[in-house]
């Protein structure tokens, strides 16, 4: 059985992903969720949890993210994460650890402002990522396409990464229903290129 490790957005571990985690043990994976950023969450306030961001070590962070894909009990583990968990999936995904990595509208570079110590562009590990997939909305305000293009071209080499934008979708079109922004018909394909890919 292959693990998988399912990074949360930024709002944190909730009902929302213990449905995903169902979902995605019924598919066959050793799935778990985590919130890898801090040892003790902060509270629901986006500004404080954005304030706690920024003093999350990345590499710390990076290190949770593995101890999750080991407490899966799997030697092979997939890693996949939405928003900021998004950019987390990228990073970790230069660990060594994976097999396989989805990021849904993960920052290719964090705001200043929101970068922790250790914070790196993706763009500048992407040579050291395991095969990885990367979902985007051409809308996004947080994701400016010309961020997109450079992870394109970090991985022009790499033909196991790929990019795919949804040219109609904004920030978080995927993962969550409840979102204004959720695209039914753009979230079923995501989520079967996603198994597609982590099937490969």
């Amino acid at each position: 059985m292959t693990g998988l490790v399912i990074i949360t957005d930024l709002h944190g571990l909730r009902p929302l992903f213990d449905g995903h985690v169902a979902r995605l043990q019924e598919e066959g994976f050793a799935a778990v969720a985590c919130e890898p950023w801090w040892d003790e969450a902060p509270g629901h306030d986006l500004e404080e949890r954005l304030a706690a961001l920024a003093r999350s070590d990345n590499r710390t962070m990076v290190d949770r993210v593995v101890a999750a894909a080991d407490s899966t009990g799997c030697e092979t583990v997939d890693v996949i994460g939405f928003c900021m968990g998004g950019n987390a999936t990228m990073k970790a995904a230069a660990s060594g650890r994976f097999r396989r990595a989805v990021s849904f509208y993960g920052m290719v570079s964090v705001p200043e402002d929101w970068a922790g110590p250790g914070d790196v562009p993706v763009t500048d590990i992407a040579a050291d990522m395991c095969p990885t997939l990367a979902i985007f909305g051409a809308l996004d305000p947080w994701i400016p396409l010309d961020q997109v293009h450079e992870l394109e071209g970090a991985w022009a080499a790499r033909p196991d990464c790929d990019v795919v934008v949804y040219p109609d979708a904004d920030h978080g079109f995927v993962h969550d229903p409840e979102r204004t922004t959720h695209r039914p018909g753009d979230a079923a394909d995501a989520w079967n290129r996603t198994l597609q890919f982590l099937r490969a």
